[in-house]
């Protein structure tokens, strides 16, 4: 079973979710060093050095064997690879947090430069996610632990340049100011800080960031703030058109919040979280029959992933929409896109959306099925869309993940129609015998939740026993 390794921050490795432990200091040093240098031959002596320093005893390449030995025990034996004078572990990019981090980072780089900035942003914000801490696993020294840490800087201050870029100053600028002051003599979170701050209506605090800048490159290096801090001050002091935000990008609708809570459904709930956050899942369909309580449960997953998502979760109600060619219009308008005379809506659309990271629920699509092709254009032109669809039916679709929406197992069901029959008078207790009486309307209800409710509304008049001989 595949390992997973973590060494952006304490060195931690698991299996199956589950820690394996590595306690013993020299072994967990010599783990380290294999996994900064992943699929790479690591040399003996590169590897006494980083154990002993200095002063490796005559005893190094022994004492190696026994480490590398503890080590498969508890990795397993074919962790780690023998060679002529190495040792070598080999991982794949989801096993190694470094790897996927360096992956993550190239993606932002080469969605920047690919003009999508929205997508080079979440990518970024994913890259630094991974970090849990700011140094390498126990103060790993040596050339790649320090390269690391330095990319960590960079990814940091290129994520930040864009949110600025984007026009989320106000987001960007408690983390700009913890920057500036962790790293003082790096002057590009410098620039970013004085123009979020300037965005924000604080000229002030923008122009005195730039003389704290100068007196500190003054005092401790001797120099002047380069061009780019110089040209930005001058920008400032006569307030330049060009320093004025971006006009906000398309926004999307908020979710409808829900009047009660939902009961039950937190397996589901963790699983569907899991299931958006693949790559390789795009198209989601939640498939149940009417009255399974599809979409309060694409509601919840949808605001309990809100945070996955860089550009938001939206929502196209569907439920009063009869032909497929109303489909497009509704999607415009769950995404905040409004058609341009003379382009086709179904293009406007997809230029919109084409670089943002969104999570779109479409409601109550087994009456429109028929507009499934254009699902499939929609994901063709947002590489960073996914959708979660609630259905009658499978869409039978390229692509699509169905997940059965099962009816409510008896104790949630009986928990939920508790839950409503109690609304008005929370303290209202019932005998022992209507509970058993409530089990019982569940199961004559097939465990559906929305039939549940309708029962419990009832109660207020009648009694469980009087539902049931109804």
């Amino acid at each position: 079973m595949a390992l997973d390794y973590r060494i952006l921050g304490p060195l931690e490795i698991a299996r199956d979710q589950e820690p394996v432990a590595v306690s013993a200091p020299k072994e967990r040093t010599l783990l380290l060093q294999l996994l900064l240098y992943a699929n790479e031959h690591v040399s003996v002596d590169r590897l006494a050095t980083a154990i002993w320093e200095e002063q490796p005893p005559r005893s190094a390449g022994k004492l190696l064997q026994l480490y590398v030995s503890n080590l498969r025990k508890a990795l397993g034996h074919e962790a780690i690879a023998t060679a002529v004078g190495a040792y070598r572990i080999d991982v794949e990019v989801p096993e190694l947090d470094s790897l996927r981090f360096l992956a993550l980072l190239d993606e932002g780089r080469s969605a920047r430069a690919r003009g999508h900035i929205r997508v080079a942003a979440d990518a970024l914000r994913r890259a630094s996610a991974l970090w849990r801490g700011t140094e390498v696993a126990d103060g790993g020294a040596g050339g790649e632990a320090a390269r690391l840490e330095e990319l960590r800087l960079e990814c940091a201050e290129e994520r930040l340049t864009l949110l600025v870029e984007l026009g989320a100053h106000d987001e960007a600028l408690p983390e700009l100011a913890a920057l500036c002051a962790e790293h003082p003599l790096r002057e590009r979170p410098q620039v970013q800080l004085m123009l979020a701050l300037y965005r924000s209506g604080r000229q002030a605090e923008a122009l005195e960031v730039f003389r704290e800048a100068r007196r500190t490159l003054d005092e401790q290096l001797g120099l002047e703030p380069g061009e780019e801090l110089r040209s930005l001050e001058r920008a400032i002091l006569r307030q330049d058109p060009e320093l004025t935000p971006p006009a906000p990008a398309h926004s999307t609708l908020p979710l409808p919040i829900p009047r009660t809570q939902l009961i039950g459904r937190e397996r589901e709930r963790t699983e569907l979280r899991a299931l958006v956050q693949r790559d390789d899942v795009r198209l989601l369909s939640l498939v149940g029959a009417g009255g399974s309580g599809k979409t309060r449960l694409a509601l919840a997953v949808a605001a309990d992933a809100s945070e996955l998502f860089a550009d938001g979760v939206a929502l196209a109600e569907l439920s009063a929409v009869r032909e497929p060619a109303f489909v497009t219009p509704a999607v415009a308008s769950a995404l905040g896109v409004t058609e341009r005379p003379g382009e086709p809506l179904v293009r406007t659309i997809a230029q919109a959306i084409a670089d943002r990271k969104v999570l779109l629920v479409l409601d109550n699509f087994e009456q429109v099925v028929e507009a499934g092709p254009f699902l499939l254009e929609l994901l063709g032109a947002a590489p960073r869309l996914t959708l979660v669809v609630t259905s009658r039916r499978v869409l039978h679709l390229s692509g699509e993940q169905v997940f059965t929406v099962q009816p409510l197992p008896a104790e949630d069901a009986v928990a939920l129609f508790l839950a409503r029959a109690q609304a008005d008078n929370a303290t209202r207790a019932l005998p022992p015998e209507d509970l058993s009486d409530i089990g019982e309307i569940c199961r004559r209800l097939d465990g559906l939740p929305l039939a549940i409710e309708l029962a419990a509304a009832r109660a207020r008049l009648l009694t469980p026993r009087q539902l049931l001989e109804r």
